[in-house]
């Protein structure tokens, strides 16, 4: 039976691993998967992913932490076949039963819900071994730039992929690894799969103010390509000079751009006014189909037409990020600015340098307009930022600005420290009693306040206040807080932000005094520690750039932070108040 037959049914356990007594990978482990196996099959319509594993769980906190999974999917993928049983540590084999598989939603990547089957593995104990398989499939997709992932938040013993590319592709099925032996690579195996195998594949665990996951774990890309044989600068001209061919028609205004064009900028006397009053012209009058507050009903989506152009954009007062982007362009152009479509990298997910030849790193798309010698940004569907801030997200990253002649590369400013701020302000009293009670704000800028929009800009009132009334009670156990307030959540030239009353009763003498160094949240929130801790082994990153203000008096701008010795090479150092990573 081949390998692929086998995935499809259980296989016999061997004796040394149902006794199995030590992680070996970690031996601080509470749980060790034995094998990670995947078939990938790209070579019919629909790419198919078979997934298996089996798990050798020593610990309760390995029972815990491994015996509820989730299998996420999105639209356009299916989780089919799924089973699962587990071995007990005398042999006894338990069924998982299939009415114990169900759909939930979950909550990924920030806010974003998404669809899962998830199940409980029957009968785990210290011991056991659990072990279960289902089928993903993706409709209508190639594997084409797809990231295949190496690491688990448990140690690996062995990892295995099965690749079979599509037979009729136009060039062959590459790879390019991250984290991962130079010696790996795949071999050709049966029945035309390519098998690549890794062993003792350490835990993926995520630290405090890591860098972007995508540059710290092990992982794959695998795309279809030719071979390339050209310089990084010659790929990327290459590049720039396909993508204008593909996008100058959808950036060529009409009769009726122009006429929007010349209406929006108005008595505009400098091309900065112009630019803002194009940004909220776009922002105000053409509703982001991408955008989850857009108010837009299914049944209204169902009837939306395709927009081919600015001109359809403008008509039909919709589109997706592109074709507002698009527009704005096209606008630009119409008032006699030179703009550019820019495709730019997300810091977010990956470091980007122009070495690594493959569009899979510029999946985002700006609009670069010259200013005299200098280059400025633009984000269009984002009206959460105010005129001339992007998303922190596209901010100090390589952007390729796309010409007719040479497209080059630039890279993107990051916006100064102070122009995201937040700012608290409360005027409190202290009773007899020890309660303390008075009025509360906070308000935000810049991106902190961006963030504070896309997080509430789909909430009711009544879960905006609750949201305020947590994050009080999370820093304060036991307060009263009343008559509740938002500060200008849709207006992105103003701070956001929220004001209300408090109330503590019986508060502590002596409690919030002192001053410690620590970094303002990107997300509103009770702001973070930056000590580090010993066995780190990540660098730190921070999302946006911060200062420290000067009258943190017991913080000296000429003092590095404390670390445990024989730390990696990662240190904090406060240099004229402004915060730099060394890595």
């Amino acid at each position: 039976m081949d390998g692929l037959s086998q995935l499809k049914e259980w296989r016999a356990i061997e004796p040394a691993q149902l006794g199995l007594k030590a992680p070996v990978v970690d031996k601080d482990a509470d749980a060790e998967a034995l094998l990670w196996e995947v078939y990938v099959n790209d070579a019919e319509m629909n790419t198919e992913y078979l997934h298996f594993l089996r798990i050798k769980v020593f610990t309760q906190r390995g029972v815990e932490s491994e015996g509820k999974i989730d299998l996420p999917y999105f639209p356009g993928t299916k989780i089919q076949d799924v089973a699962g049983r587990t071995v007990k540590p005398d042999g006894t084999v338990v069924e998982l039963k299939k009415d114990s598989v169900f759909d939930r939603e979950i909550v990924k990547f920030g806010k974003l819900k998404v669809k899962a089957k998830s199940f409980a593995m029957p009968a785990v104990e210290p011991g056991a071994i659990i072990e279960y398989r289902w089928k993903e499939v993706y409709l209508n997709q190639m594997a084409n730039n797809v990231p295949l992932h190496l690491q688990r938040s448990i140690p690996v013993q062995q990892v295995r992929y099965y690749i079979k590319p599509y037979p009729y592709a136009t060039y062959p099925m590459k790879t390019v690894s991250f984290r991962v032996s130079k010696d790996a690579g795949f071999v050709k195996d049966k029945n035309g799969y390519y098998r690549i195998d890794l062993p003792n594949m350490p835990a993926y665990r995520e630290e405090p103010n890591s860098p972007p996951e995508d540059n710290i774990r092990s992982w794959m890309l695998i795309y279809y390509g030719p071979d390339i044989k050209q310089t990084p600068q010659q790929y990327w001209q290459d590049i720039g000079r396909r993508f204008n061919d593909v996008i100058k028609s959808k950036m060529k205004p009409n009769d009726e751009v122009r006429v929007a064009a010349a209406s929006a900028v108005g008595d505009s006397s400098t091309p900065e006014q112009k630019l803002e009053r194009l940004l909220a012209f776009c922002r105000a009058k053409i509703k982001n189909v991408n955008d989850d507050a857009s108010g837009i009903t299914s049944e209204q989506r169902k009837a939306m037409k395709d927009n081919n152009s600015p001109a359809d954009t403008l008509k039909h007062g919709y589109g997706d990020r592109d074709d507002i982007a698009m527009l704005f362009a096209a606008m630009a152009t119409a008032a006699g600015l030179d703009a550019h479509v820019a495709l730019m990298s997300d810091r977010s997910r990956f470091f980007f340098t122009p070495d690594l030849m493959n569009t899979y790193f510029l999946r985002t798309m700006g609009i670069a307009v010259r200013l005299g010698d200098k280059w400025q940004f633009y984000d269009p569907s984002n009206a959460d930022l105010p005129a001339g801030m992007i998303n922190w997200r596209k901010e100090g990253v390589y952007a390729l600005v796309i010409d007719p002649k040479e497209a080059a590369f630039v890279k993107t400013p990051e916006s100064a420290p102070e122009k995201s701020l937040e700012h608290a302000v409360a005027n409190l009293r202290l009773l007899e009693d020890g309660t303390i009670e008075g009025e509360v704000m906070v308000e935000y800028t810049g991106h902190q306040a961006a963030v504070l929009r896309e997080d509430i800009d789909d909430k009711s009132p009544a879960e905006r206040e609750k949201r305020v009334i947590d994050q009080i009670k999370s820093r304060l156990p036991g307060a009263e807080v009343s008559e509740v307030g938002s500060l200008s959540p849709d207006d992105p030239a103003k701070p956001a932000g929220y004001y209300c009353k408090v109330r503590v009763p019986g508060m502590p003498s002596g409690r919030g005094r002192g001053s410690s160094c620590s970094r303002p949240s990107s997300r509103g929130a009770s702001s973070r520690s930056l000590r580090v801790r010993r066995g780190r082994t990540t660098s730190i990153s921070s999302t946006t750039t911060w200062s420290m203000p000067r009258s943190r008096s017991n913080c000296r701008r000429d003092t590095r932070l404390r670390t445990p010795k024989r730390q990696p090479r990662s240190r904090w150092r406060i240099l004229a108040s402004t915060t730099s990573i060394c890595r």
